[in-house]
């Protein structure tokens, strides 16, 4: 069983309608590299767009102030003895207990359990975010 290859239109010698020749190569080939400068410059803009985010990300880890109520309240569920007080004390919380849960773990492994921890439990929230977009 044989495939056959449809055969190029040969050209006329390199002669066009508007008088001009054609140098030898493909007529795609400024395409091509039209399309790969396009990549490229793709690939610049979300590079820099992405190193952007991450500067916004230290940016607002070193200058925010205060945790807000809700992250208070999160911080404290996390801190409860056992999970079973956490998963019945979530009632009370509109917030999902998966948060509570990986503030838990963060917590436990030492990493913090005050202000700065729970801003860099932020900032590897986030950049984890836009690893996950990459």
């Amino acid at each position: 069983m044989s495939k056959k290859r449809r055969k190029r239109p040969e050209s006329d010698g390199g002669s066009r309608s508007d008088g001009g020749s054609r140098s030898g190569g493909d007529s795609r080939s400024g395409g091509d590299s039209r399309s790969e400068g396009l990549g490229r410059a793709e690939w610049a803009v979300a590079i820099l767009l992405t190193l952007l985010a991450v500067l916004f990300h230290f940016r607002f880890l070193t200058h925010a102030g205060a945790l807000w109520r809700d992250e208070v309240n999160t911080a404290e569920f996390a801190a409860m003895p056992s999970l079973h007080e956490l998963f019945s004390s979530l009632r009370y919380d509109g917030f999902p207990p998966l948060a509570a849960l990986l503030v838990r773990g963060w917590m436990a492994v030492g990493l913090g359990a005050g202000d700065p921890g729970l801003r860099l439990f932020g900032l590897a929230v986030g950049i984890a975010c836009l690893g996950a977009l990459w």
